[in-house]
């Protein structure tokens, strides 16, 4: 009943900024209204300004024992703009936790961490040739939404076009309409996706194609 009503919290943060009662329950004994607590805490730092009480709550998640929590503290903190930002360092570490979901969200927070998450763009890209196909999704996904600094890797980034899975396919071909102009010199990459036989794969090289072009 905790965890439903803190969900709710969250998703009526914009109405009801109950920022001093869901803050204590980050703390609280059990895994599931800790996780909530750290989402609804995300959500209402997205609809307000967070205070830095607020982000250090929501860090000291970073370390705790349950993935669940660790996993909800890094995307919560993609909410927090410069607040969050503060602890990209901590993020950062996620990378190599043992637990894959942690490590998607710790990724895909970076592009949320704004220019201080951008500087960490070199260790988003070599996460793209992890072994487990869930990594380099989120990796790809988060250079292609990193701007510029994503951009940079367009090289590393077109080369993941032709993974063997259909997920890192369509993310890099994402990715890569995402880059806009300096994706160009890799648009053969994307055309090539055009008359792929795989239906979701084919929708994203049709837009990411006219993404590039257009631009």
């Amino acid at each position: 009943m905790k965890v439903a009503a803190l969900t709710a919290l969250g998703d009526l943060a914009g109405q009801f900024m109950a920022v001093d009662a869901v803050m204590p329950l980050a703390d609280h004994p059990a895994i599931g209204v800790r996780a909530s607590a750290t989402v609804a805490l995300g959500k209402i730092a997205k609809a307000s300004s967070p205070t830095p009480d607020m982000a250090a709550k929501v860090a000291d998640g970073l370390v705790d024992t349950s993935p669940l929590v660790r996993s909800a503290a890094a995307a919560a903190l993609a909410c927090m703009g410069d607040e969050g930002a503060a602890y990209s360092d901590a993020v950062r570490d996620l990378f190599a936790d043992r637990t894959v979901d942690v490590r998607v969200s710790a990724i895909k927070a970076m592009a949320g961490l704004g220019s201080k998450g951008q500087m960490y763009a070199t260790d988003v890209c070599r996460c793209i040739y992890d072994d487990i196909p869930q990594i380099r999704a989120a990796a790809l996904e988060t250079l292609g939404n990193m701007d510029a600094r994503g951009a940079a890797f367009a090289d590393e980034v077109a080369d993941r076009v032709s993974d063997p899975d259909t997920n890192v396919c369509i993310a890099a071909v994402d990715a890569l309409g995402k880059m806009g102009a300096e994706a160009k010199p890799y648009l053969p990459y994307v055309e090539n996706s055009l008359t792929d036989p795989r239906p979701a794969l084919k929708k994203s090289a049709e837009a990411a194609h006219a993404a590039i072009t257009d631009a």
